[in-house]
């Protein structure tokens, strides 16, 4: 084994070479600044915080037989790009963040990766990994395209939040969720077609993705999470499933662009905020299943024109229409909880009796 501290801040050190026999590094080459070259024998099995802010090193070959890159191995190093072997199970936590020359990086099927192992990788743009935990990737401002292999069940919390350069993901079939701002801020990407196997969009997973014009909802899908695609300007056409019976507070709010929308038949209620400030929007049809519309739910939807209120059960808040200043036509039920609303709060809107 070779300790912590071996080297520590050896400024002269340019090429370090192991023989046959060691199997862990731990922090031992700590600020080695000059270090351009490591060559790693093939009975290495553990890197352990080995090369941390080695700014010098550029390139390195990680041996077949290595298990483990622990915590921190290359964090802030010159690294341009990385390939982990397939005998690799574990990449810890920071592994490579801050590692800001890096371009590309390969990992195993086998891998599992710990929080942040390439957060602040501004430079990375390109990744190929089977899974990515919660804010993996958070800051790779380089980052253009990910494919996520078939076997990923989950998206994590954070993984690509603030990827400013993302333009593409192929999310596989096996994916069930997706994660809490997963894609939080990636204002580049221009779509997503989540696999027919996702059931959950977490809370604001694509809010703020600014250029996002298309979203592929499955028909497997049951819920979306508060502020899930918030501020997506571009985006101007909402198909929601049937399967899906919840959608949180504020899940398309913000949305200017978006004036063409279909919602679940299944949807239990309009929750607050669910498209306020949708500027574009001229109709809305509330399923006969909503049992209620929440408060600023079409708050300064100023193109408003058209509701329909399927249900005569449907309450509405105070605040539901505030800021409609269009809004000129209520299609609803003879005597329904709607009609009444409209008819105490905005007198200067048509009622017309639905069948």
């Amino acid at each position: 084994m070779i300790g912590s501290g071996t080297f520590h801040e050896c400024d002269s050190l340019r090429r370090c070479a192991f023989g046959e026999g060691t199997v862990c590094i731990e922090s031992a080459f700590y600020r080695c600044g000059a270090l351009t070259e490591a060559v790693l024998p093939s009975s290495l099995r553990v890197l352990s915080g080995a090369f941390i802010e080695c700014e010098a090193l550029r390139q390195i070959a990680l041996p077949e037989g290595l298990t483990v890159i622990g915590n921190g191995s290359f964090y802030a190093s010159g690294l341009t790009e990385i390939r982990v072997p397939s005998s690799v199970r574990s990449v810890g936590e920071s592994a490579f963040r801050d590692c800001k020359s890096l371009i590309r990086a390969e990992l195993p099927a086998s891998v599992t990766v710990g929080s942040g192992a390439f957060n602040g990788c501004e430079s990375l743009n390109a990744i190929v990994t089977p899974m990515l935990p919660a804010s993996a990737c958070e800051g790779c401002k380089s980052l253009e395209s990910i494919m996520l292999p078939d076997g990923i069940r989950h998206i994590a919390d954070g993984a690509f939040l603030d990827n400013t350069r993302l333009k593409s993901i192929f999310i596989p079939a096996s994916v069930r969720s997706v994660g809490n701002r997963a894609f939080s801020g990636c204002k580049q990407l221009g779509r997503i077609e989540l696999p027919a196997s996702v059931l959950t969009v977490g809370n604001g997973a694509f809010s703020g993705c600014a250029a996002l014009e298309r979203a592929g909802l499955p028909e497997s899908l049951l819920s979306l999470g508060a502020s899930a695609f918030s501020g997506c300007g571009e985006l101007s056409t909402l198909v929601m499933p049937d399967s899906v019976r919840s959608a949180g507070s504020g899940a398309f709010a913000e949305c200017g662009g978006l004036y063409h929308v279909k919602l679940s038949c299944n949807l239990s209620a309009i929750a607050s905020g669910l498209f306020s400030g949708c500027a574009a929007l001229e109709e809305i049809e509330i399923p006969a299943s909503a049992e209620g519309i929440g408060q600023t739910a079409f708050q300064r939807c100023a193109a408003l024109k058209k509701v329909t209120v399927l249900s005569p059960f449907t309450t509405v808040q105070s605040t539901s229409f505030t800021g409609c200043g269009a809004l000129s036509d209520l299609y609803t039920p003879e005597g329904s909880r709607a009609e009444t609303w409209f008819a105490k709060n905005m007198k200067n809107v048509a009622v017309h009796a639905l069948p």
